[in-house]
């Protein structure tokens, strides 16, 4: 013998399992934004970026300074040999 269940029961359970997943969805979201585990890491982690970040931005212009510097110094060795 196989029970089934009127329509109403049956929508009434699928609002109950619905409203249940989405309740622990909630809850566990809940959960990942107040744990604190880790966030030592992500702060390492931005700070390393934006030290980076500087020092890539800054690349461009070591290099220009450089290049000057020994160009100014290969022309006064230059003038000083010939």
């Amino acid at each position: 013998m196989v029970l089934r269940a009127k329509r109403g029961e049956k929508d009434s359970w699928r609002k109950t399992k619905v409203n249940t997943t989405l309740l622990k969805l909630y809850v566990r979201f809940q959960e990942l934004t107040t744990r604190e585990d880790g966030q030592d890491m992500v702060e390492y982690a931005l700070v390393g970026g934006l030290i980076c970040f500087g020092a890539t931005a800054c690349t461009k212009f070591l290099a220009v300074g450089l290049t000057t510097a020994f160009q100014g110094l290969s022309g006064t060795l230059g003038s000083y040999t010939s």
